[in-house]
């Protein structure tokens, strides 16, 4: 798989149902996450060659290292295991700069720096609807049990907004947004009028495995495979704001800067918006 480091940087990332890794690449690119798109830069390039460099007369094959094969240290010069450096940099305070080779620092956004990644989120356009949800469409009932056995039924949800998000363990992207979507759940703790649900393809059993070191605290669906039939979904992360009326609000295909703000404006606008 040969990918270019210029079009990584400007995309955002998805996995189809056998984990093959995509790219979209949208009109604008906000330099403010380089950060990010880096990480997700070498988790792409795993085992990965590309014509890096070149002369007039022939072109050099060089082997780029994967993410496993870099050292992080913090600001003090201490060891970093890698799975810490993964959470760190996924939640979007952290950053990581080179010091020498495949060594890198991985350091706290100082206050200035997080504001000006905000700013730059902020301007950016809205994200492409995703290919399986269409705003203004009514949104299918879901009547279903969560992994613990609770009852979930979208129409006793009336007049309330639903915040979706289709996954599976195994894709990285699905992965990487967890930290920050958690985040938004947090922020609307005390707020019965926002739902949060999110449907994977997995079983009950690896999903509670999985979240006993990962956790996840949307409602979790398991084997949701059915329900992503029902929207013929083929991309995933698949993010969906459903507003008070039970109609898409917004829509997204894969993981990339700016989703999760626009899952947080979406909410926003819905709450401003009267009950008809």
């Amino acid at each position: 798989m040969r990918l270019h480091f210029q079009a990584l940087l400007h995309s955002e990332y998805f996995c189809t149902k056998n984990c093959k890794f995509h790219e979209s690449i949208p009109e604008i690119f906000n330099p403010m996450h380089l950060f990010l798109k880096l990480f997700l830069f070498f988790i792409a390039l795993v085992g990965a060659t590309d014509l890096s460099a070149q002369d007039s007369s022939k072109h050099t094959i060089k082997k780029r290292s994967s993410f496993n094969d870099l050292v992080f240290l913090d600001f003090n010069g201490t060891f970093i295991p890698g799975i810490i450096a993964k959470k760190l940099l996924s939640s979007g305070d952290y950053a990581m700069r080179t010091i020498s080779g495949d060594t890198m620092m991985v350091y706290e956004l100082s206050v200035k720096e997080k504001e000006r990644r905000d700013s730059g989120i902020a301007n950016r356009p809205r994200p492409a609807e995703s290919n399986a949800f269409f705003n203004g469409d009514r949104f299918t009932r879901i009547k279903v049990k969560d992994i613990y056995g609770n009852k979930i039924d979208t129409k006793a949800l009336k007049g309330k907004i639903i915040v979706l998000n289709y996954w599976f363990i195994n894709c990285p992207p699905c992965r990487m947004e967890i930290p920050e979507l958690n985040k938004i759940v947090a922020d609307y703790k005390t707020d019965s009028s926002v739902v949060f649900i999110a449907i994977a393809l997995d079983d009950a059993e690896e999903i509670v495995d999985f979240i006993s070191s990962t956790p996840f605290d949307y409602k979790l669906i398991a084997e949701g495979k059915f329900l992503d039939d029902a929207y013929k979904i083929k991309g995933y992360p698949t993010n969906v704001v459903i507003d008070k009326e039970g109609k898409v609000y917004f829509s997204s295909l894969g993981y990339g800067a700016g989703i999760v703000f626009w899952i947080r404006k979406s909410i926003e606008e819905i709450k401003q918006k009267p009950v008809l």
